[in-house]
């Protein structure tokens, strides 16, 4: 996947053929630009979904992956404590839903979001 910092932004998510080519299969328009793009399976159904950052924004977006290797374009919005500019995904409470580490570097803070069961 790619993360466009244009503005609008938006995520190419393209899929490996196993020789050093990828293939196109999905564009996902996201209304400003992305800052930082990563994966974690945060509806714990076994498949890798998108998460995104914007520019000075105070939430990441998640787009699900469908299983097929197409994302739902329906974002579902998690909310931090602070501009994230930066985040890393990780498991802090040894549930099964990844929780989000997020970074204002103008502020000199982090937030911290727990995941929750499917549904956010």
């Amino acid at each position: 996947m790619v993360a466009h910092s244009s503005d609008p932004g938006g995520i190419t998510v393209l899929q490996g053929r196993g020789d050093g080519t990828f293939d196109y299969l999905q564009r996902i328009d996201v209304a400003d630009r992305l800052i930082y793009v990563d994966i974690a399976d945060f509806n714990h159904d076994g498949s890798a979904d998108i998460v995104v950052t914007r520019d000075k924004q105070t939430f990441a977006g998640v787009f699900l992956n469908e299983g097929d290797g197409l994302f739902d374009p329906r974002e579902i919005l998690i909310e931090a404590e602070n501009r994230i500019y930066s985040l890393v995904v990780a498991d802090l409470d040894h549930d099964p839903f990844p929780d989000l580490i997020t970074a204002d570097y103008e502020q000199s803070t982090l937030s911290v979001s727990l995941g929750k069961k499917p549904g956010f």
